[in-house]
C-alpha cells in the first residue's frame, strides 16, 4: 500500500538523506500538488512555482511529521496554503477583480460541472474538517477504493463510506451557498474526473533537486512562498498552543453524594463507581484484525491489592484510588508508567477523582467520620469543605465508594453535596466564592455531575416531592435542557465534550423479549437524542466521549459476555479486536477517552482484574488545543480556602428560596445570584449571628434556574 511506502520513503530520506527516496515521493504526488496549484491560478507556470514551494516545505519538515500522517492529505493542505499565499502576493493589484471572479457562480452559457466548481473547490475543501478533507483527497483525488480509504483512516469500510458521503454533502451545501446548485453525484463525478492534472514531463525531477537544496536552487518566488507558508504554519501552531495558556483561571466546585444511577449488571459504572463482574466467557475475536492500540498496565501502589481508575487527562495521566487488603485507601497519580502514592492527605482515607491538563487534582478524604472535598494544586492541599457524613470511601468488597468531584481545564469542579436537612444541592467554588444551585421552575433539584471546558454542566434533575424518575439535564447557555429518554423508562447521561455532545444510556422496553428492559447507548447533540449502533447486543452503555466525537463504553451480548467497545463515526467496534491481549484476558469496559485517543479500560481473567491504558499506535505528540473560555481574571490566587458549610436550602410556600449556612463568626457576608455563572447580581448582605446566617430570595419564582454564592464583604 502507498501509505506504508510513504513512511518508509520518508524514513529513508530523514535518516539516511536518501535523495532517491525523496524523488520517489515527489514523483508519486507531483500531480496532486500541481493540480491544486493549477486550480488556484489557472496558470501552468504559477502552478509549477507552487508545487516547487510545497516540496521545499516537505524537505524542511519531513523529520517532524508524526507516524501515521496521511501524506497526500498533508501535501494537499500545504499546497492549498502555498497557493493562497501566491494569490495574495501575485494578484494584489487585481484583488477586486479576483474577488469578483471567486464570487462568480454558474456562467451564462451552459458549461460543465467542473467549470462551475473548480474556482470554488479548494476554498470549500479548506472549510471542511481535517478528517473529511482527507477522505475527499484519498477517495477522489488519489482514486482509492473505500476499503483503502478505511484502512488509511483507521475506520471500518462502512464508516469510511459514510464519512465520504458526508464530506461530499458538505461540499454541496458550500457550493449551494455560492450559487452553484448541483447534486452530490455530479460533484463527486466532476472531482474524480478533473481534480488531478498531469504535471509537465520532467517537472518532478526538477522540483526534487530544488527541494533537496532547501530552496538554494529554487527560484526566488518559490523560495519566498515556502518561507512565508512555513511561517504561517508555525504561527498556527503557536496560536493553537496558546489556547490553553490564555484561558483565564477560574475555580469551581461541586460534589456528588448520591452515586449516579447505572444499568443493572453493568461491568463498571462511569468513573469507576463499581467493579466489573467476572466475565462469563471470553468472546471469540477476529485474530486477523489489524491492531490499532498498544497496551500499558497501570498496576497499583506497592503493598496494595488493587487500583480503581477515576479520571484521565490529555497528557495521559491517570488518577484514582488504591485499596489494600485491610481496606486502606490511598489516592494515586499514574504518570507514564510511574505510580505515585498521594497518601491519605491528612485523613484516614483518600481518593482522587479528577485531574485536568495542568495536573490539578481533586478528590475526597475521610476524616472524623466525614467526607471532605480537596484540591491539590502546585503541591498545595486545600480542604474545600464537608461533603457528607457517610463514612465510606474507596473499595470495600465489591463496592467502590467515590464522591464524584470533577475538574476541567479552567480549574472548575462540579458535583453536589448533602446539607443538614438531608437535601442535596449542587454548588460551585469560583475564585474562593461558593455558588449554590437553586430549584428549576418546576420545583426540580438539579444535581451537577460533570463540566466541560466551556463551563457547560451535565447532571440530572428530580422533583422535590413525589417519586417521578430523574431526568438527564444539560445546563447550557444559561438554560437547563432536558435531554429526553426516547420514550424509555429513564436516561442516564455519563459524559459531555467541549462541543456540547452528551453520551450515556437509556432504558428501553424490548417488545421482542416479552417487554423486558434493556439499556442502550445514546448520543445527544443539539436537541436530538439518537441510539448508537449496538451490533445486536443485549446491552450497550456509552461512558465517555472526546472532542473528536469518539465514544467508548461497554456492551453485553445475548449470551452474557461483556466487552469494551468504541464507537468511531457511529461504527461500533470491540476493543479486544484492536489490541494484542495476553491469552485469557478480556477487556470488559472502557471508561475514559482523551483527545489524543488514549483509552482507560478494565480487563478480567477469571477473578483477576487489571486496568490498562490503550494508546493509539499513531499517538499525537501534542495535546490538542482546548477552547478559550472567556471569563474575568482571578481576583486572587487560589490558596488555602476557609471552608463554610451549607446548612439548608429550602423552597418556601409561595416560591421564595431560603439559604442557611455557617461560616466565620467574625466575617461579613453578602449573597449574590446569577442565571449564567458569568454575571452576578448582589442580593444583599446577611446578618452573621455567631457564624450562623440566613437569607431569603423572594424573587426566586421569576427565574427558571438561579445560582447563589456567598461573598465575603470587606
Amino acid at each position: 500500500m502507498n501509505e506504508l511506502d510513504d513512511e518508509k520513503l520518508l524514513a529513508d530520506y530523514v535518516q539516511a538523506a536518501s535523495e532517491e527516496a525523496f524523488a520517489a515521493l515527489v514523483s508519486r504526488y507531483i500531480n496532486l500538488v500541481y493540480s491544486a496549484g493549477l486550480r488556484f491560478t489557472s496558470n501552468s507556470h504559477h502552478a509549477e512555482e507552487i508545487a516547487q514551494a510545497v516540496f521545499i516545505i516537505l524537505a524542511s519538515k519531513a523529520g517532524g511529521l508524526r507516524r501515521g500522517t496521511v501524506l497526500s492529505g498533508w501535501l494537499y493542505q500545504t499546497a492549498r496554503l502555498v497557493a493562497a499565499n501566491f494569490v495574495k502576493a501575485e494578484t494584489r493589484r487585481q484583488r477586486r477583480e479576483q474577488e469578483a471572479y471567486m464570487q462568480t457562480t454558474t456562467p451564462e452559457s451552459e458549461s460543465s460541472v467542473w467549470t462551475q466548481i473548480a474556482p470554488l473547490l479548494d476554498d470549500a475543501l479548506g472549510q471542511l474538517g481535517d478528517n473529511d478533507r482527507k477522505a475527499i483527497v484519498l477517495r477522489y483525488f488519489e482514486k482509492k477504493s473505500d476499503k483503502e480509504v478505511a484502512a488509511r483512516l483507521w475506520v471500518t469500510e462502512d464508516a469510511a463510506q459514510r464519512r465520504i458521503t458526508r464530506a461530499v454533502e458538505k461540499l454541496r451545501k458550500i457550493f449551494n451557498r455560492r450559487g452553484v446548485t448541483l447534486t452530490v453525484a455530479l460533484i463527486a463525478g466532476a472531482i474524480t474526473a478533473n481534480s488531478m492534472k498531469a504535471a509537465p514531463a520532467g517537472l518532478g525531477a526538477i522540483l526534487a533537486r530544488a527541494a533537496l537544496a532547501k530552496g538554494a536552487a529554487a527560484g526566488v518566488p518559490a523560495s519566498t512562498l515556502a518561507k512565508a507558508t512555513l511561517k504561517g504554519m508555525a504561527w498556527a501552531k503557536i496560536k493553537a498552543g496558546a489556547a490553553i495558556g490564555f484561558a483565564a483561571l477560574t475555580v469551581t466546585m461541586a460534589i456528588l453524594f448520591i452515586a449516579p444511577m447505572k444499568p443493572p449488571g453493568s461491568p463498571a459504572a462511569p468513573a469507576g463507581n463499581a467493579q466489573a463482574p467476572a466475565n462469563p466467557a471470553t468472546p471469540a475475536h477476529d485474530n486477523s484484525a489489524t491492531y490499532k492500540y498498544s497496551l500499558t498496565e497501570l498496576g497499583t501502589i506497592p503493598g496494595f491489592a488493587s487500583s480503581h481508575f477515576t479520571a484521565l487527562n490529555n497528557r495521559g495521566q491517570v488518577v484514582g484510588g488504591a485499596t489494600s487488603t485491610n481496606l486502606e485507601s490511598h489516592a494515586f497519580l499514574w504518570n507514564h508508567g510511574a505510580m505515585t502514592d498521594l497518601g491519605t492527605l491528612g485523613g484516614a482515607k483518600s481518593l482522587a477523582t479528577g485531574i485536568n491538563d495542568a495536573g490539578d487534582i481533586v478528590g475526597s478524604i475521610l476524616t472524623n467520620g466525614e467526607r471532605h472535598a480537596f484540591l491539590l494544586r502546585n503541591g498545595e492541599f486545600s480542604d474545600l469543605g464537608v461533603i457528607d457524613n457517610f463514612a465510606k470511601l474507596g473499595g470495600e468488597g465489591n463496592t467502590f465508594y467515590a464522591p464524584q468531584i470533577k475538574i476541567n481545564n479552567q480549574a472548575q469542579v462540579t458535583g453536589h453535596l448533602t446539607v443538614a436537612n438531608l437535601d442535596s444541592r449542587s454548588f460551585l467554588l469560583d475564585q474562593g466564592r461558593t455558588a449554590y444551585f437553586g430549584l428549576l421552575s418546576n420545583s426540580t433539584i438539579f444535581y451537577a455531575e460533570a463540566i466541560n471546558n466551556r463551563g457547560e454542566i451535565l447532571g440530572r434533575a428530580t422533583p422535590v416531592h413525589g417519586s417521578t424518575r430523574m431526568r438527564s439535564m444539560l445546563w447550557q447557555d444559561g438554560k437547563a435542557i432536558d435531554l429526553g429518554d426516547l420514550n424509555g423508562m429513564q436516561s442516564t447521561a455519563a459524559d459531555l465534550n467541549d462541543h456540547g455532545i452528551v453520551v450515556g444510556s437509556v432504558a428501553l422496553t424490548n417488545q421482542a423479549s416479552s417487554g423486558k428492559q434493556s439499556f442502550q447507548a445514546f448520543l445527544w447533540e443539539k436537541g436530538r437524542m439518537r441510539l448508537l449502533g449496538s451490533s445486536n447486543n443485549k446491552t450497550s452503555v456509552a461512558v465517555a466521549v472526546n472532542n473528536m466525537e469518539q465514544v467508548v463504553g461497554w456492551a453485553q451480548t445475548d449470551k452474557g459476555r461483556y466487552y469494551a467497545c468504541i464507537w468511531n463515526d457511529g461504527e461500533m467496534m470491540n476493543l479486544n479486536d484492536l489490541v494484542a491481549m495476553e491469552p485469557g484476558w478480556n477487556l470488559v469496559s472502557a471508561e475514559a477517552i482523551n483527545d489524543r485517543g488514549q483509552i482507560v479500560a478494565q480487563a478480567v481473567k477469571g477473578k483477576q482484574r487489571r486496568i490498562y491504558v490503550l494508546s493509539p499506535l499513531n499517538l499525537p505528540a501534542q495535546i490538542p488545543a482546548q477552547p478559550i473560555v472567556t471569563s474575568p481574571p482571578p481576583e486572587r490566587p487560589l490558596v488555602q480556602i476557609t471552608p463554610f458549610n451549607l446548612v439548608s436550602f429550602d423552597a418556601l410556600p409561595g416560591g421564595a428560596f431560603r439559604l442557611r449556612f455557617v461560616g466565620d463568626p467574625n466575617a461579613r457576608y453578602g449573597i449574590e445570584a446569577s442565571t449564567n455563572l458569568v454575571t452576578w447580581t448582589p442580593l444583599g448582605p446577611v446578618t452573621n449571628q455567631g457564624g450562623y446566617m440566613e437569607f431569603i430570595d423572594a424573587d426566586a419564582t421569576n427565574f427558571m434556574i438561579r445560582f447563589y454564592r456567598a461573598v465575603p464583604l470587606h
